[in-house]
């Protein structure tokens, strides 16, 4: 496979801001692959799974707060069996909207830091694929190697991303690699787009600076809500640039987004 130039040498710099710094690391990652692949196993009991993928049509669920749009939405939506959740975690489903995905299949997309949602959740809907957010030709490289496996407990289903999927590594944000899966992959006819904002707003039970601060609890840098912000811009460039590349599915957006162009396969709701 050619990958090309310009991600080639992105992948190659990153890989020592990925670097194990000690072997009590890997005696770390070791123990923690051991301790949540059992969990997984024995998540079997109470946990619901199925190999079903959607053929025509699914939705994808951010965490931002136009996600209500989905959960009080009325018409042929409520209908759609499949949804694909994006770095889901405790409080993105109201507990008053749990029930909504009961007859649902959920497929997750996960994070380098597989940050994932509690048990309370998962029981209640059947469980599709799990996502890591790296091609699986990354798997044996610093950039692309679990480190957490705390994942493997979603009975320890989690694949890597296709490596055909590698050329489009400048999406750089997770939403935009599920949605990339979807129509690349599924190739899917229609996707529904809920809870997306690309950080202009903030998450549905918090805010963006307040969720940093709880994902880094010993290091926080307020450069990094800063940054956050500034790349807003480019991540509403970069999801117009992937709908026009994804000329066969049909994007509906349910949100307040503003875009500078707005491509004949995207529909604002």
């Amino acid at each position: 496979m050619i990958i090309d130039k310009k991600i080639k040498k992105y992948l190659k710099n990153k890989e020592n801001d990925y670097k194990v710094k000690s072997y009590a690391h890997y005696l770390k990652f070791f123990l923690r692959k051991i301790i949540f692949f059992f969990i997984g196993i024995l998540n079997n009991i109470i946990l619901k799974k199925t190999d079903e993928i959607p053929n025509y049509e699914a939705i994808i669920l951010g965490r931002g707060k136009s996600v209500l749009k989905y959960y009080t939405n009325r018409t042929h939506i409520q209908k759609i069996k499949h949804i694909f959740v994006v770095n889901f975690r405790d409080n993105d489903v109201p507990n008053k909207y749990l029930k909504k995905l009961n007859d649902k299949v959920v497929h997750l997309f996960i994070s380098i830091a597989e940050v994932i949602p509690p048990i309370k959740y998962l029981k209640n809907f059947k469980i599709g694929k799990v996502i890591f957010s790296r091609c699986k030709m990354m798997q044996h490289n610093n950039y692309g190697r679990r480190k957490s496996f705390k994942a493997d407990i979603i009975l320890n289903r989690l694949e890597y991303m296709p490596d055909e999927l590698i050329n489009f590594w400048w999406l750089q944000n997770s939403g935009l690699f599920a949605m990339c899966y979807m129509s690349k992959i599924w190739k899917l006819k229609k996707i529904y787009l809920f809870g997306f904002n690309f950080y202009s707003d903030g998450y549905l039970n918090n805010s963006i600076e307040n969720e940093l601060k709880k994902a880094n609890k010993m290091n926080y840098d307020p450069k990094e809500f800063q940054e956050l912000i500034k790349a807003s811009k480019k991540l509403k460039k970069n999801f117009i640039k992937l709908v026009k590349s994804c000329k066969s599915t049909n994007f509906y957006f349910y949100g307040k987004c503003k875009f500078d162009e707005k491509p004949k396969n995207l529909k604002i709701i």
